[in-house]
């Protein structure tokens, strides 16, 4: 139930569905829409992405001047120190929780 974003084709090395009716355990085709199959490897491809392991995003950014989020604070969980990444676009997707969570933290 719900909504879904399957592809009917292919789609930039992303195959279409195979209608097998397991897309909540991920699809090996690519054709579920997830961060795996689509927003991580369109990262890659840009050659700016930096992947940090051990961290998690703490709260958002947000410069009043312009309006809009310039960055992330992020802890690092081996040391518990934090850091700030800045960026020109700023992509949250941390699933409907700990989105909906980080955005809050923006809005106080």
């Amino acid at each position: 139930m719900g909504r879904t974003a399957n592809l009917t084709q292919p789609v930039k090395g992303r195959g279409q569905c195979q209608y097998r009716n397991l897309c909540h355990r991920g699809c090996p085709y690519g054709a579920y829409f997830s961060t795996n199959a689509s927003t991580l490897p369109a990262a890659f491809a840009t050659g700016m992405l930096t992947l940090k392991s051990e961290s998690l995003v703490n709260r958002v950014l947000y410069n009043k001047d312009k309006g809009k989020a310039t960055g992330v604070e992020v802890i690092n969980l081996a040391t518990n120190q934090t850091e700030e990444f800045y960026a020109d676009i700023i992509f949250l997707n941390a699933a409907t929780l700990a989105t909906s969570f980080i955005f809050t933290q923006l809005c106080v």
